[in-house]
């Protein structure tokens, strides 16, 4: 996904031993390293081994540009493959990185796009693995819980949550025959159909969302909301937070709105009820949120054949993992080729 972040950690050596002040910094978002500037900035000779691997120094800088990253919690980007001519090799490191827990790699060049962002994805064994393990998750009630014949704890659902959230299922163009209303609908849509959709199907939603001041305070006052834990700071800093929180109905929006391009984006008709919303974290100013969204229930309308009523439960994410909202909705969702009487 596009991402706008600094500072590249790589020019100067200073900055190698500054790593994590700079990725706690103000607006950083993720974090880089540059081996080929730093190279010319040491004196180096060359920077990878005789078999492809990085010298242990530079080997050293990009583990210690990970381990910075991750402290702030900000994303990790691997550096750049300068050989242009192998792909092979630029393979094999960018699925190490990813081995590794870099959420990202640096190119040079468009071809090598797809070839990192297939070696940086999750396998179909690795995705099946984690969503069942997420699941398994939701029937616990703390601590270690044995899973396929292994016991597992909260730092692998932490593991798991964030390999579903990179995946980005690859977008199948729907052939659309014009004529009718429901084509209509469909040309325009990227939700999913009432038969796309199953009870106890996971999606995870590949929209992330940093939360600001701007969001806070323009919601809270259109909303015509007066309270002083949102508007005024020196009121907040007597609060238990010491600082202002966002409004938890921005908050249940924001974590609506998140699901809609892929669940009922030209695919929703109305929706019916919003019959569950609860908040487990406080959000702050800066805070990024992801979520992950669950068919609860599907019932087809007895009424109308083209449509049904399907039950979502949304979850909400910070950059920490933490969960902050969870939100429960009723919505009115269209067939794919009927023809919708009222639309």
């Amino acid at each position: 996904r596009p991402r706008s972040f600094r500072p590249v950690a790589g020019d100067l050596a200073e900055a190698v031993l500054a790593l994590q002040r700079l990725a706690h910094g103000p607006g950083v978002q993720a974090l880089t390293w540059g081996c080929e500037d730093l190279s010319a900035e040491m004196g180096a000779r060359r920077t990878r081994e005789t078999g492809g691997g990085y010298l242990p120094v530079f080997e050293m800088v990009r583990s210690m540009t990970l381990l910075a990253a991750k402290s702030a919690g900000v994303d990790a980007i691997d550096g750049v493959f300068t050989d242009l001519s192998d792909l092979r090799g630029l393979q094999e490191e960018a699925a190490a990185a990813a081995a590794m827990g870099f959420d990202g790699k640096m190119t040079l060049h468009p071809k090598q796009l797809p070839v990192v962002h297939k070696a940086m994805a999750p396998t179909a064994a690795e995705l099946e693995h984690a969503r069942a393990l997420l699941e398994s998750a939701r029937s616990q009630t703390g601590g270690a819980w044995k899973f396929r014949g292994r016991m597992v704890d909260q730092p692998h659902v932490k593991a798991a949550n964030k390999l579903v959230s990179l995946y980005v299922p690859e977008e199948k163009p729907t052939p659309i025959e014009p004529g009718t209303k429901a084509n209509l609908l469909e040309a325009g849509s990227s939700g999913k159909w009432l038969e796309e959709l199953e009870a106890g199907q996971v999606i995870a939603h590949n929209i992330r969302r940093t939360v600001t001041e701007t969001d806070n305070i323009l919601f809270t006052t259109a909303t015509m909301n007066p309270a002083a834990l949102h508007l005024d700071y020196q009121a907040a800093e007597q609060s238990q937070f010491h600082r202002p929180l966002v409004n938890s109905m921005f908050t249940l929006a924001l974590t609506i709105g998140i699901s809609v391009k892929d669940l009922t984006q030209g695919t929703g008709i109305a929706q019916l009820a919003v019959k569950e919303a609860r908040f487990l974290a406080p959000v702050f100013y800066g805070d990024t949120l992801r979520v992950e969204s669950r068919v609860l229930s599907k019932r087809e309308s007895k009424s109308q054949k083209d449509r049904g009523v399907v039950e979502f439960e949304h979850r909400a994410y910070n950059q920490l993992d933490t969960l902050v909202c969870v939100a429960v909705r009723a919505m009115m969702m269209a067939r794919r080729h009927a023809q919708p009487s009222r639309l």
